[in-house]
């Protein structure tokens, strides 16, 4: 095949919508006519680097607006104190969210707040003044010490990732640093601060909606690449390092997660690369979780490997779209996901009653540490959408004899009237060469 002329990221982030067959306006309208099923020709995705206008950091201004509202969380709670503790992947969130580092925080309800890490890092904490290190992983030692310059003997510490932390019940917390904890300060109150934690990072600021717009982006820009690769008699590893490899080069950080399966459910794939060969006729989905500053944006977009697609792919397809525009168009202020995930339900089996409601239809954007729900797995059956959350919505439908099922999903927007969509890519289907 003739190559093509290289693209400037610029002109490759502007060529999304192109490619997808209509602009992002186009994308977002509701009830239009059902898209042709199209086939894709090359575009060369081998440049690298960062996307344009990408942030470099959260602003102090951020900093002030999480503290004040965590600390509006602990007075209502009646945290004297709350403490995070050191974790690694999604169990971070707590530390990253008031520092912008992984390691234990003590965070007083008033005052300086203190920040323990492991050292290994040597960057500077500019959200943090008072900045301590652990030395051959003593955690407790300067935890307890910072503890003890608050003088707060008799407090209530809220803990975070302690119990009650979503998908680990039974928390992050290691016991010998809080038996150390517990043991130096008898008189204190130590209870979870888990859910609180979890549930103030929901309401997304315009910076942090900014990062996840340009994790968004990255992930459109990894479709794309995918719609170039996989094609029938592909292998699954190679598809997915080059994916990998778009996604690491558009953010300068790796994928909270990249799932890719044809012929089966995303979250059946090993999250790596497989030694699988794509065939012409399967559906291939995946779960693209880009992240700007660490914070992720799932996007997700069925296609069909080769011309030749399923017989019922075509009305499956457009109809995951058509329910996926609905679902934006329903959400509101003041309304509750567990009502949105009734409302799914009933258009997924409208297409076809066989349809089992389990699995997850919302999967919230950030650090990855907020719920997942669907009508069967609803982790917080009494939360409400909030203008300013953001959650990537990603209805599936069944395929008539044909696995998987037909997936469309972006990261959506609460505003104060209704929703909207962060990417820009038309959700149209997509058979490749």
């Amino acid at each position: 095949m003739p190559s093509q002329p290289a693209l400037r990221r610029r002109d490759l982030l502007r060529a999304i919508p192109v490619i997808f067959g209509a602009s992002a306006a186009g994308s977002l309208a509701f009830g239009a006519e059902p898209e042709t099923d199209a086939t894709l020709t090359s575009l060369d995705l081998e440049q690298s680097g960062r996307v344009e206008g990408l942030p470099t950091a959260f602003s102090l201004a951020e900093r002030d607006r999480r503290w004040a509202r965590v600390r509006a969380m602990m007075r209502r709670s009646g945290f004297d104190c709350l403490l995070t503790p050191a974790a690694s992947g999604d169990a971070d969130a707590d530390s990253r969210y008031l520092t912008g580092r992984r390691g234990w925080v003590i965070f007083p309800g008033s005052g300086p707040v203190t920040l323990v890490h492991d050292g290994d890092d040597d960057a500077a904490v500019p959200w943090v003044s008072d900045v301590r290190v652990a030395e051959d992983g003593h955690w407790s030692l300067p935890v307890i010490d910072a503890l003890r310059a608050l003088k707060i003997r008799t407090a209530r510490l809220g803990v975070g990732r302690l119990d009650g932390v979503l998908r680990n019940i039974e928390g992050d917390v290691t016991a010998t640093t809080l038996d150390r904890i517990r043991a130096a300060f008898p008189r204190a109150r130590v209870v979870s601060a888990a859910d609180p934690l979890m549930r103030v990072k929901l309401v997304r600021s315009d910076e942090e909606i900014a990062a996840l717009e340009h994790a968004t982006a990255a992930g459109e820009r990894a479709i794309a690449a995918m719609i170039e690769i996989a094609r029938p008699g592909a292998q699954h590893k190679d598809v997915w390092l080059r994916i990998f490899a778009e996604i690491t080069g558009a953010t300068g950080e790796t994928p909270q997660r990249l799932a890719i399966r044809a012929g089966n459910e995303a979250n059946t794939s090993t999250g790596g690369p497989m030694l699988e060969t794509l065939r012409a006729g399967q559906i291939c989905n995946q779960e693209i979780g880009a992240r700007v500053l660490g914070y992720m944006a799932q996007v997700n977009h069925s296609i069909c490997i080769g011309s030749e697609a399923p017989p019922n792919w075509q009305s499956a397809g457009q109809y995951c779209v058509d329910v996926f525009h609905e679902l934006v168009e329903w959400i509101k202020p003041g309304k509750s996901f567990l009502d949105l995930c009734r409302f799914y339900v009933g258009r997924a089996k409208a297409h076809d009653p066989s349809f089992s409601p389990t699995g997850v239809l919302i999967h919230t954007c950030g650090f990855g540490d907020g719920p997942r729900m669907g009508l069967t797995r609803s982790e917080t059956p009494d939360l409400v959408i909030e203008p300013g959350m953001v959650f990537t919505v990603k209805p599936r439908i069944v395929i008539a004899g044909t696995r998987p099922t037909a997936q469309f999903g972006d990261p959506v927007l609460v505003t104060d009237r209704g929703a909207r969509r962060l990417g820009k890519r038309n959700l149209s289907l997509v058979s490749t060469g």
